[in-house]
């Protein structure tokens, strides 16, 4: 599997070295944050492939930070997964609500959780190749200019 760039977001000190532990072992280049100002200059500036943040944070709420991501080009297509103490279904409707692509329970199951990564990923490189080549096809269709 290729290294990818992840930032996690979590106010919890145990809960972003759990991460950033199992994320770097599986082999990924890993940054964190501890609340939503620094999570949103870590976004635009480390240029994550993924996002893993909390869905309460302090100072910028997680779910905030998430709509902001969404509402830029450049950060639209960043698979974002919400880390919710709060698993009730209402909790969980407004984080996709928000535009995560996936909402994970807290405490959760780190086989389950580096699964998520590796699908999120690999479906963001997939479409990210099929628009690269549908670039292409495109470029090659049109015809020449006139000279």
């Amino acid at each position: 599997m290729e290294s990818s760039r992840i930032l996690v977001i979590a106010a919890q000190p145990h809960v972003r070295r759990i991460l950033e532990f199992l994320l770097e072992v599986a082999g990924h280049e890993v940054r964190t944050a501890a609340d939503g100002e620094a999570g949103w200059r870590a976004v635009t500036s480390f240029r994550p492939d993924l996002v893993l943040t909390e869905a309460s944070l302090p100072g910028l709420d997680g779910l905030v930070l998430l709509a902001g991501m969404r509402a830029r080009f450049d950060l639209a297509g960043v698979p974002v997964i919400v880390l919710a103490a709060d698993d009730s279904p209402a909790a969980r409707m407004r984080a996709l609500a928000a535009g995560a692509d996936h909402v994970l329970p807290v405490p959760f199951n780190q086989d389950e959780m580096l699964l998520w990564v590796r699908n999120l990923l690999r479906a963001t490189r997939n479409t990210r190749r099929i628009n690269n080549l549908a670039g292409a096809a495109t470029l090659a269709e049109r015809p020449a200019a006139p000279v």
